[in-house]
């Protein structure tokens, strides 16, 4: 059910005389859910947990992902989610090689900050109550 339940509500389209999902289509959560305690409740995760880790972890079903993603308004999923922190140090090369050190920022300066924000977010992941998942998967269609 929750693989297939992600498009299930997507409009049809026709293109070259098919019938199929509009996967421009996205399933978004109202702003003002987001800080109901009755519905969400916020966790905190390590370094490399992804967002089908945690689907697992809270719904025993790594297939509910985007519920995770949704409920933290992540468009894209390799940067509106936490990194790893091998992952911000390579995003604090690149920022580096790409014109920051004019500022006089090392590579440090730069990972401390990228970590800091990224600490945040590690720190405020939004997960649907489980005992609500199927109140929540009925309201998404």
């Amino acid at each position: 059910m929750s693989g297939n339940f992600y498009f299930a509500n997507f409009r049809n389209i026709s293109f070259s005389g098919e019938e199929l999902k509009n996967i421009f289509d996205r399933i978004r959560i109202k702003e003002a859910f987001k800080s109901d305690d009755d519905i969400f409740r916020t966790i905190k995760i390590l370094d490399n947990i992804t967002p089908e880790d945690v689907a697992f972890q809270t719904y025993n079903d790594k297939a509910f992902f985007w519920i995770v993603l949704a409920a933290n308004s992540a468009q894209d999923y390799f940067y509106d989610w936490p990194l790893s922190d091998r992952e911000l140090r390579a995003l604090a090369t690149k920022y580096y090689q790409d014109g920051h050190h004019v500022t006089g920022e090392s590579v440090d300066e730069i990972y401390l900050k990228l970590f800091d924000e990224n600490d945040a977010k590690r720190s405020n992941i939004k997960v649907v109550k489980p005992d609500l998942l199927l109140d929540f998967l009925a309201a998404a269609k």
